[in-house]
């Protein structure tokens, strides 16, 4: 009798006589069919090779690894019981560009009333040092974030001594499309360690139709310019590009003028349809076999490129085998999506909403920083629903890819109007699984030593 029982795990066929294993907690193998059949079927005996490899897997279960199983699990869903650690702040509403893809319909610059004031900022930093988390990442979005730098300051500065004394590590990103950076914001930045992102579509002429500069000026000169003045001052600017139909010819050139910046990491970022993008839909929106062939494009030209000597990942891969080799990965690809989970978004107003992609939208607003108390908000009934809405779709329960992504409320709310998907008409599912499949067909032949050494460097 085999001392062993089945753990619950996903089959698929990814082709020449190959069976990828995967298991909730995300770990994998690859079966020859021969062996698969064998094991499904209890031919194996119970100290073959394969019976040893499945138990250190977890896809079996038997007295010497069940507490390893159970390790395994805890640390794969360890988020569910950990407190939001991503607050992001949108500052402004208003902004110098008006990108056709802006999920955040950002307004004008020409009057800043609506930029948040400091009483509401000060709010801001006291309902999200509230949290019990000890490690606090704080995000800066706009709109255009600079255009209320004093506040960004004012809320660093604020928010560091605030955090001292309660015995927490708050770290700072922000998010640019540099049109009003200069040297001082820039070294206040470097000083301060506030990381700086921002978006960089490939050539001026695919940049310049998605990104529109209400002055004129050159949104991509003004891009090149500031990632190359920010790598010579020791500083560099994070970019990545945003894949719309205008982009889908010039993956090669995106790809190399990454690598011509010196870029160690490209993440290939889809639209979210809310906002102006959903206005613009029409003119920019992709399929998702349409994304996937830009990405597996991109994916086969970076190997090539890693294998002539230079290191350059591709980060939705990289997220993948991390969560793979059990490392929590970036939460818009986990199982359940960060949403009032692991992160929450404010406002100019003070009003908290489950995520940044969705501040545009009242439906998703869960209390305001003047008026809610943090626990209230945690456990209201709306944040709580959003820990169980993507189980609501029943096809993750049977699909080989589930515990390595998830449902995207955004994408599921722009394309459907509704946060309870139907996966088969989701462009981002539709994406990410055949993503998955392919990463995996990767691991298993030659590329498997390029994609090794991503996920060594990533910092997941």
């Amino acid at each position: 009798m085999a001392e062993y029982m089945f753990n619950s795990f996903y089959a698929k066929n990814i082709g020449q006589n190959r069976i990828l294993l995967t298991t909730d907690h995300g770990d994998w193998t690859i079966l020859s069919k021969d062996d698969y059949d064998n094991f499904i079927g209890g031919k194996l005996q119970d100290r073959s090779p394969i019976i040893s490899g499945l138990k250190d897997k977890g896809i079996i279960i038997s007295p010497e690894n069940i507490n390893q199983v159970i390790e395994s699990y805890r640390a794969h869903y360890s988020y569910l019981f950990s407190p939001p650690v991503l607050h992001i702040v949108a500052v402004t509403p208003h902004c110098t560009q008006s990108c056709l893809y802006c999920s955040a319909a950002a307004e004008g610059e020409k009057k800043l009333e609506k930029n948040m004031d400091k009483k509401t900022a000060k709010s801001v930093v006291d309902f999200i040092l509230k949290t019990p988390a000890k490690k606090i990442t704080m995000e800066f979005q706009g709109g255009e974030t600079l255009l209320n730098f004093d506040i960004i300051k004012f809320i660093v500065e604020y928010s560091r001594k605030e955090a001292k004394k309660l015995d927490k590590n708050i770290s700072y990103t922000l998010v640019t499309n540099l049109r009003k950076m200069d040297d001082g914001i820039l070294g206040y930045l470097k000083k301060n360690n506030v990381g700086v992102g921002s978006s960089l579509g490939g050539r001026q002429n695919i940049k310049e139709k998605q990104r529109i500069s209400r002055d004129g000026v050159s949104s991509y000169d003004n891009v090149i310019y500031w990632v190359k003045r920010s790598q010579e001052i020791g500083y560099p600017i994070g970019v990545m590009p945003v894949v719309t139909k205008y982009s889908l010819p010039f993956w090669k050139e995106i790809v190399d003028e990454y690598v011509a910046l010196g870029m160690k990491c490209i993440t290939i970022k889809h639209i979210f349809p809310v906002g102006s993008a959903k206005d613009n839909k029409s003119s920019i929106a992709i399929t998702g076999d349409e994304l996937f062939g830009f990405w597996k494009n991109v994916l086969d030209y970076l190997i090539s490129i890693n294998r002539k000597g230079y290191y350059i990942s591709e980060d939705f891969t990289s997220h993948v085998l991390g969560r793979a080799c059990g490392h929590l990965s970036y939460m818009c690809t986990r199982e359940l999506c960060g949403a009032a989970i692991s992160q929450l978004s404010y406002d100019s107003k003070g009003d908290i909403f489950v995520c940044d992609a969705l501040k545009t939208i009242d439906s998703f607003v869960l209390g305001n920083v003047f008026e809610s108390k943090y626990e209230d908000i945690m456990l209201s009934k709306k944040a709580l629903s959003f820990r169980s809405l993507p189980k609501s779709a029943l096809q993750c329960d049977y699909c080989f890819a589930s515990p390595y992504c998830g449902v995207c409320h955004v994408n599921t709310f722009g394309e459907q109007g509704n946060i309870v998907p139907k996966l088969p008409l989701s462009s981002v599912c539709r994406f990410r699984k055949r993503a998955v499949e392919y990463i995996f067909e990767k691991m298993s032949g030659p590329d498997r030593e390029i994609l090794v050494t991503w996920l060594k460097k990533i910092n997941i």
